[in-house]
Formats: structure tokens, sequence, C-alpha cells
């Protein structure tokens, strides 16, 4: 159509980024910026090494032993009857 054929300044059938922005500021369109990505640097991180970790040995086992009674010794009551209760 007329409307590409205006466009397509050098009329080889493709519109360029050239043609087009070319057009797009013909029209009042604020004009066009490309900027590059910045440039990144990657480093290994800073490391520092201390004294070597110490690790807690194994706890020592006891040999001791408490016993806790929960009842009674036997022969300290008195002999009950199903009478009594």
């Amino acid at each position: 159509g007329d409307a590409f054929s205006a466009l397509d300044a050098n009329h080889d059938g493709v519109l360029s980024r050239e043609e087009f922005y070319a057009a797009m500021g013909s029209m009042g369109a604020p004009a066009v910026t490309t900027m590059r990505a910045p440039t990144t640097t990657y480093a290994a991180p800073i490391t520092t090494m201390g004294a070597p970790m110490t690790y807690m040995s194994e706890p020592v086992a006891t040999t001791q032993q408490n016993f806790t009674t929960y009842a009674a010794p036997v022969g300290t009551l008195p002999p009950t009857t199903a009478a009594q209760v």
C-alpha cells in the first residue's frame, strides 16, 4: 500500500530500523535512544581461613545408676481383706 511505500525509503520491500526510526521521528514521536547493558564483572567471593574447627568428643557414659521407686516396698502395709475394702 501507499503507507508502506511512504515508509520504505529505498523501495526494497523491507522496512529497516533506520527507515522505521526516520518515519517515527517525522511523526513527532520521541527520539529512540539505544542503550547498551552495563558491564558486570564477577569475582570469586573473598574467603578467609581461620583456625580449624574443633568438635566435641563423645560424652562419657556414667556407671552410676539411680533407681526411683514408685510403689511402697513390700511388707510395709498391713494386709487387707476383701471385707475391709
